[in-house]
């Protein structure tokens, strides 16, 4: 498995967090998805 490959298949996004947040909630993007695409991937297959 190739570390650095991974690192740059990996896609993120972020976005406002649902529910209680006090003063923060609809101000900050706390959530964080992360997408990997395995059947794609070069990080797990490589020669």
């Amino acid at each position: 498995m190739d570390i650095e490959i991974l690192k740059k298949e990996l896609n993120y996004r972020t976005a406002r967090s649902g529910g209680k947040g006090g003063q923060n909630v609809n101000k900050v993007e706390t959530k964080v998805e992360v997408f990997f695409d395995l059947t794609h991937s070069q990080a797990f297959f490589r020669n």
